[in-house]
C-alpha cells in the first residue's frame, strides 16, 4: 500500500477508534467532515449517518483510497432497508475484511 493510502487508513481509523460508541463535539464532527471532504464522493453530504446509511459513500472513500479493491458497481443508493443490508454486508465480506476492519451485526438487526 502506498504512503498516503496507509496515512489515510490510519486517520479514517483514529477517527473510528476515538469516536465510537461516544457523541461528538461541534469540533469532533467538523474534523470529520474535513476528512470526507478530502475525498471526491458522487453526492453532497448533507446528514453524515443517512448520507452512509447505504455504505455507498463508504465504498467510494475506499475506493479512492484501494482502487483495485472495491467494485462500486456492487453497491446501489438507497432508501430499501433490505437493500441497504445488502449493500453493507457485502462491503464488509468483499473489501473492509482485507483491510482488517470487520463490522459486526448489530443486536437490533438480527
Amino acid at each position: 500500500l502506498s504512503p498516503v493510502c496507509l496515512g489515510s487508513l490510519r486517520r479514517a481509523a483514529s477517527i473510528n477508534a476515538e469516536y465510537m460508541g461516544t457523541s461528538l463535539s461541534s469540533e469532533q464532527l467538523q474534523e470529520v467532515y474535513k476528512w470526507v471532504d478530502s475525498v471526491p464522493l458522487s453526492r453532497v453530504k448533507r446528514n453524515i449517518a443517512r448520507d452512509f446509511s447505504d455504505s455507498v459513500l463508504l465504498a467510494e472513500i475506499v475506493h479512492n483510497l484501494f482502487p483495485k479493491l472495491v467494485d462500486l458497481h456492487n453497491y446501489s443508493s438507497t432508501n430499501a432497508v433490505k437493500q441497504k443490508t445488502y449493500n453493507w454486508q457485502t462491503l464488509n465480506r468483499k473489501v473492509l475484511r482485507k483491510i482488517g476492519f470487520q463490522l459486526k451485526k448489530r443486536r437490533s438487526m438480527m
